[in-house]
């Protein structure tokens, strides 16, 4: 486990679990955020069909969306955090540089359609708790080339 994964583990484990979002049932798996730099076209969650989606631990979680660049852009980055309450804690994934083994071709053109996937470990040391996934990839300027809020709880 990497800084970041022992950071999140600590944050949930000393969290009261009473301040973790209300459950909220829902048909949408996820909701977008601003992003300058492109537009989700669709997005799935592996195992998820309503939301909040279960993320079991000691399993591998896999996210792939279908996106519009709306601008040039050399470089992305993974920024995955989990938000618990209001609280954003860093979400270790394995390679942040999305533009390795991602199914990404950078640099990405202006209008082109991206798919990008990513699978990404749910450790067994998390506690169980209700969170919302900010799943952002950013450009080299930290713009946001899509951002997808998924309500989930890790079971």
């Amino acid at each position: 486990m990497n800084v970041h994964g022992i950071c999140f583990f600590i944050f949930v484990s000393v969290f009261p679990i009473g301040h973790a979002s209300p459950r909220v049932q829902t048909k949408e798996i996820y909701k977008t955020c601003d992003s300058p730099s492109g537009k989700i076209v669709s997005a799935e969650v592996s195992g998820c069909t309503a939301g909040p989606c279960v993320l079991k631990r000691g399993t591998n979680i896999t996210i792939h969306v279908t996106f519009k660049a709306l601008a040039d852009v050399n470089n992305v980055t993974e920024d995955v955090k989990g938000i618990i309450g209001k609280i954003p804690v860093p979400f270790p994934t394995p390679q942040p540089n999305a533009c390795k083994a991602k199914g990404l071709t950078c640099p990405l053109k202006k209008d082109s359609i991206n798919s990008y996937t990513a699978t990404t470990p749910v450790s067994k040391a998390y506690p169980s708790l209700q969170l919302i996934v900010k799943w952002t990839i950013k450009d080299e300027h930290g713009k946001p080339v899509f951002c997808l809020m998924i309500p989930a709880i890790i079971k």
